[in-house]
């Protein structure tokens, strides 16, 4: 029988996955070993979408003013962005996701590379 590992996220990520769903979109977290740290990434697309979102998050932490950073996946065309902040309400952080997944032209965030 496969062993089940679970983890404990940061707060705010099983708030944003329940709002993203409810906006009809896929929503889920993964948590993959890299180099002895847990890579922790909220991934959204739709559901026939070219576009997905991936935002970096961590697990449990207390409440942090920092931002996020989230990546905008389209093929092997990879945009990292300055996302809201953690602890950012989540209709704040599901417009942003959401206008990364239809390329929206203005995004009040800062496109990082």
């Amino acid at each position: 029988m496969p062993t089940v590992r679970s983890f404990v996220v940061e707060p705010s990520v099983p708030v944003l996955v329940a709002a993203l769903r409810e906006r009809g979109l896929l929503a889920d977290v993964q948590v993959v070993p890299v180099c002895g740290e847990s890579d922790v990434r909220l991934v959204t697309c739709h559901e026939q979408g070219e576009v997905t979102v991936e935002l970096l998050a961590s697990l449990a932490v207390g409440p942090s003013a920092d931002p996020r950073d989230a990546v905008q996946v389209r093929g092997e065309d990879r945009r990292v962005w300055q996302a809201p902040r953690h602890d950012a309400p989540a209709p704040d952080v599901v417009a942003f996701v959401q206008a990364l997944l239809t390329g929206a032209e203005q995004v009040p965030y800062l496109r990082l590379g």
